[in-house]
């Protein structure tokens, strides 16, 4: 395996594959609008959310990619989900309860209210939703992001259903790096102070 190649992930590789999301996503204002005055704290939030989010698309079988470095680290990752609803799953059910019983009952309803928030605009179409995407702090600004975003459309192109991709971002300067990667802006709202934009990347099979 050579240095920057997009590897596919493995459950080995999801409490790795959590502490490179956590560290990125720490600073991003839907965080902190997520935590809340949740018990647990700001970080323990995050962390939960991250772990969640990487274990269940692993466990379904769901695209979760990386980029591992010359040293061994894993530099970036990224989870989709894939067309349709979530498979009935116990597993993915314990994780589900687990988070809300980590979070707490206020934040878990801002979780809640941000899950339908983060559809709102999505195209009534079958399509990939990238969950989570980053890289680590210390390595962003070295083209990671767009390999990742590469190999994401790469794999919705794989599946014949999939007629796009779907994201939601609250950062600011985000917009403007996927609009380099070909996602619209179609649809924007607010929770609390934060603001949500959801963004479109439509596939083009010809």
């Amino acid at each position: 395996m050579t240095a920057g190649t997009v590897i596919d992930l493995t459950m080995d590789d999801h409490e790795e594959a959590a502490e490179v999301l956590t560290a990125a996503f720490l600073s991003d204002p839907l965080m902190t609008f997520l935590s809340g005055d949740s018990p647990a704290g700001h970080t323990a939030c995050t962390a939960a959310l991250m772990r969640l989010s990487i274990t269940y698309r692993l466990h379904l079988g769901w695209p979760a990619l990386g980029i591992r470095g010359t040293d061994g680290r894993l530099e970036g990752v990224i989870g989709l989900s894939a067309p349709g609803p979530t498979p009935q799953s116990p597993v993915v059910d314990a994780l589900n309860a687990w988070y809300r019983e980590t979070i707490g009952p206020e934040a878990a309803a801002r979780y809640a209210e941000y899950g339908h928030a983060a559809h709102i605009g999505e195209p009534d179409v079958p399509h990939h939703y990238v969950g989570v995407i980053a890289a680590r702090p210390d390595l962003q600004g070295r083209g990671l992001g767009r390999k990742l975003l590469v190999a994401a459309r790469d794999a919705a192109l794989a599946d014949p259903s999939s007629q796009g991709l779907w994201l939601d971002t609250s950062t600011t300067k985000n917009v403007a790096f996927y609009k380099g990667s070909g996602y619209d802006v179609v649809a924007e709202t607010t929770l609390g102070n934060t603001k949500v934009w959801g963004m479109y990347h439509s596939l083009d099979r010809t």
